[in-house]
């Protein structure tokens, strides 16, 4: 990815960088961001939760509820110096979504690393 995107040597050209889908695939959000670093240009902020069954279940879950490093991931986008958007999923939607995904990003962001 990180080759890709340089190979097109221009600013205008980045990743948007999806946590939980990252976490999806196994893979360590807070390893990836230090990778791309400055070639991340936005964030979406979502919540993964392992689980285990022999069907191979995965899900999604509210933001705070899953499986992501959130300490470790904010702490990498801080290191990287990303301080833009960070655009969450709010899926599916029930009443009250907006207001809990808003107080557990918060929660996250106020986390200490």
């Amino acid at each position: 990815m990180k080759c890709y995107v340089d190979s097109f040597a221009s600013p205008l050209v980045g990743v948007y960088f999806d946590i939980g889908n990252v976490l999806g695939y196994h893979q360590s959000p807070p390893h990836w961001i230090h990778h791309l670093g400055k070639r991340i240009k936005r964030v979406h902020v979502k919540d993964f939760k392992h689980t285990f069954d022999w069907n191979g279940t995965y899900s999604f879950c509210d933001l705070g509820e899953g499986d992501v490093p959130w300490p470790q991931t904010i702490a990498a986008l801080k290191s990287i110096g990303y301080d833009r958007t960070l655009v969450t999923e709010l899926l599916p939607w029930a009443p009250g979504r907006v207001e809990k995904t808003s107080a557990a990003l918060d929660a996250i962001l106020t986390t200490d690393s």
